[in-house]
């Protein structure tokens, strides 16, 4: 038994390039086995496809039947800001490189899937430094092939969706974050804000994250903070980087649509009625607008202010939804909850054997890394890195609970679980002749070393 767990212990612990080389085949070969012809690109094809085109930031057009989703010949695309732009760039960008190349959908659909393979691999990356600066090196080398090899991450690679971009970001986020707690520069501070500020691009929720994310600095970003001053110029400074890209978005949209707009989308009054709303399952799979509220949207005037007021349509029914019934809009949201950590039933994705085996996975073995973690590491740095995590999972099975259930929105719950299953594995399945010598998370050992990586 000794020598299969010490055999088991130097599989799962890589060199980074051999998992980076790993993760790149996984990939290559799920996307030769998931048909290229049955990706849609959703609205990030509608949107690239205008730009390029020339007709500017736009998902709706008006024709003389009435206002539709889409690029229509002999239409007239209304201004918009349906998406946050940032994902919809790398779109964009492969959908002018297949034109000049004059490659077919399925061609454009594989310059995407090429863009998302180097995005995992960012993240792969980003997950190194993340778990050196938690653990050790030998077990950042377990979560990098368990981030290569995992099978929703694998599949979330063929698809086009934010989630892509998004994910590999979150994971560098919380990693800089980490190095903050004790190795904190001003340079790494400016880094971290930067990096928020480019994620409200991404998802339009992130911006509630600013003000925490600054209070977080403000109290574990060391030697920065080390009286009441400081630590406010800390956090003064993460919310000052972080907001300038978000507000200038929000600038653009507010001009281009002609009214004055908060968020980096107009579609928050749409995520809310779709799991706040009669008959609403908790997910966003199964609503559809009734005939009442599908004929308010159509009476919408083709005006450049038409994303806004339908948006707004939008808001009202969910708010006048959840007044009339906020004990069961509660219990609703104890369902999403559920769906996010269990399975969405009406998401034939997520019933799929291999990833349900996948989740069930690293649910058990992150839980009880994470558990092994949390009582073995110590120290005000240790400290500040627990709650790090915590508010992470926490935020990110929150914001579905109040909008809807979707399984891409728990792939931020599943990178902790990833982690936490390495941490497990660097525990259990460690070399026993050097198992007893390993220095504990979080201790000073341990820490230097995070520290000497992290400052190179």
């Amino acid at each position: 038994m000794t020598r299969v767990l010490a055999l088991a212990s130097r599989a799962l612990r890589p060199s980074v390039g051999v998992s980076l080389v790993v993760l790149v085949v996984l990939r290559v070969a799920a996307g030769l086995v998931l048909d290229a012809g049955d990706v849609d690109l959703y609205e990030f094809g509608v949107i690239a496809a205008h730009w390029v085109d020339g007709d500017g930031f736009s998902y709706f057009t008006a024709t003389p039947a009435g206002v539709v989703a889409g690029v229509v010949p002999g239409g007239t695309p209304l201004p918009g800001a349906y998406m946050p732009p940032a994902y919809v760039v790398v779109v964009a960008a492969a959908t002018a490189l297949a034109r000049a190349m004059e490659l077919g959908p399925d061609g454009l659909v594989w310059l995407v899937r090429a863009a998302n393979i180097l995005l995992a691999g960012a993240g792969l990356l980003a997950i190194s430094v993340l778990v050196r600066s938690l653990a050790d090196a030998r077990t950042a080398r377990i979560a990098c092939l368990l981030f290569a090899v995992y099978p929703t991450f694998v599949y979330q690679t063929t698809q086009v969706s934010a989630s892509n971009l998004y994910i590999p970001l979150e994971i560098g986020l919380l990693a800089g974050l980490s190095v903050l707690a004790g190795a904190a520069t001003w340079r790494r501070l400016v880094v971290v804000g930067v990096g928020l500020g480019l994620l409200c691009l991404m998802r339009s929720e992130a911006v509630a994250l600013i003000p925490l994310v600054a209070i977080w600095s403000a109290l574990a970003a060391r030697p920065l903070t080390s009286d009441r001053r400081s630590r406010l110029t800390v956090a003064a400074v993460v919310v000052v980087v972080a907001v300038a890209l978000p507000t200038a978005w929000a600038v653009r949209n507010s001009m281009v649509l002609g009214e004055p707009v908060v968020t980096t989308t107009t579609t928050g009054g749409l995520n809310l009625w779709s799991g706040n709303h009669e008959g609403a399952s908790g997910s966003q799979k199964d609503a559809e607008p009734p005939p009442d509220l599908q004929a308010r949207l159509a009476a919408l005037a083709p005006s450049r202010a038409y994303e806004k007021e339908r948006d707004d349509v939008l808001l009202d029914e969910a708010w006048d939804h959840i007044a009339a019934d906020p004990g069961g809009t509660v219990l609703l949201d104890v369902r999403k909850f559920v769906m996010q950590v269990t399975v969405d039933l009406t998401d034939p994705r997520s019933t799929n054997p291999v990833y349900l085996g996948g989740y069930l996975l690293v649910a058990v073995f992150g839980v009880w890394g994470w558990g092994r973690w949390w009582r073995r590491a110590a120290g005000q740095d240790a400290r500040a890195r627990r709650w790090l995590i915590v508010g992470y999972a926490v935020t990110s099975l929150a914001v579905p609970t109040v909008f809807f259930a979707l399984a891409r929105y728990r792939l931020p719950f599943e990178v902790v679980l990833v982690i936490g299953t390495a941490l497990f594995l660097a525990t259990v399945l460690d070399d026993p002749r050097t198992a007893g010598r390993r220095p504990r998370e979080g201790s000073d050992s341990s820490a230097a070393g995070a520290e000497s990586f992290t400052g190179t």
